[in-house]
């Protein structure tokens, strides 16, 4: 988004500040489009539009571009929008070896939707079917607050496929996404998951100096190139991308990656200060 913005090659520090405004500017208008309510008076949304129309006159569509993402991402209500052309139905059976994918989807749906009673298209049970050739497409990539996510699975490119999931209050895990999906089963609204596959650890990693801070500065140390079981998560589950730094840990005799969180807008964990409080 930066590549856009006019800055005339100023040095002494106006070049940064002008970059450095652009983005301030067009995250906030991101954060009154994503706060307006639907009953938001008129007067309120002419304000941004003429806001973005005038950027979009001074830039040349470059903001205007990206805030009609915003846009799009703020009508979905979720903070994700989806490619334009959306690719055909297909055997979601063919993502992991022996079936694992359908086996793993099928369980994620039913505990998403409990009341429909999911059924295997194998099973002579009552219920609604999950079909595996019928009801799931391959998305290349989504975009979630503005950031793009992609797979492993996507031919073209595996770049963004690297990402932070959120894993309860205050806490991410770094995970590879090996497919994006959105699933349509009769009469629900089509939900967005990913298959993905957390970035192996465990107590014989070595204590690093940052550990006691990992969750505050988002950093988190794993084996390289060695991963959990698959699993399936909501597309909401996403928190932000990520950096993978290899290292070699002669302690262990293996390679390691450190994870590096790029989400630096957003606010700082609630549990920041807990400690200094508990202290007075």
């Amino acid at each position: 988004m930066l590549e856009k913005v006019k800055h005339n090659g100023h040095d002494g520090g106006r070049m940064e500040l002008t970059l450095m405004r652009n983005w301030v500017m067009t995250h906030l208008i991101y954060e009154y489009i994503l706060s307006l309510p639907e009953d938001a008076h008129d007067i309120e949304k002419g304000y941004i539009d003429r806001i973005i129309r005038t950027e979009a006159r001074e830039n040349r569509g470059g903001i205007m571009t990206e805030l009609a993402m915003y846009r799009a991402e703020a009508s979905a209500g979720n903070g994700v929008s989806l490619p334009r052309r959306v690719s055909k139905l297909f055997n979601v059976s063919n993502i992991l070896p022996d079936g694992q994918s359908y086996s793993l989807l099928l369980h994620y749906l039913q505990n998403l939707w409990p009341d429909l009673n999911i059924q295997s298209d194998n099973s002579m049970e009552e219920g609604t079917y999950f079909y595996r050739s019928t009801t799931c497409r391959p998305l290349t990539y989504v975009r979630k607050d503005g950031i793009r996510y992609g797979s492993i699975a996507n031919k073209r490119t595996k770049a963004d496929s690297l990402a932070f999931i959120s894993d309860g209050p205050n806490h991410r895990v770094p995970v590879e996404i090996i497919a994006l999906l959105s699933v349509k089963l009769s009469g629900q609204p089509p939900h967005v998951c990913a298959v993905v596959h957390r970035m192996r650890k465990d107590d014989d990693i070595p204590a690093l100096p940052w550990d006691l801070y990992a969750s505050t500065l988002g950093i988190h140390t794993t084996y390289a190139n060695e991963f959990d079981a698959p699993e399936v998560v909501s597309i909401s589950k996403i928190d932000s991308p990520l950096a993978l730094i290899l290292v070699h840990s002669r302690v262990l005799q293996k390679d390691l990656c450190i994870s590096v969180s790029f989400d630096h807008v957003g606010s700082e964990p609630n549990n920041m200060f807990e400690d200094n409080d508990n202290d007075d």
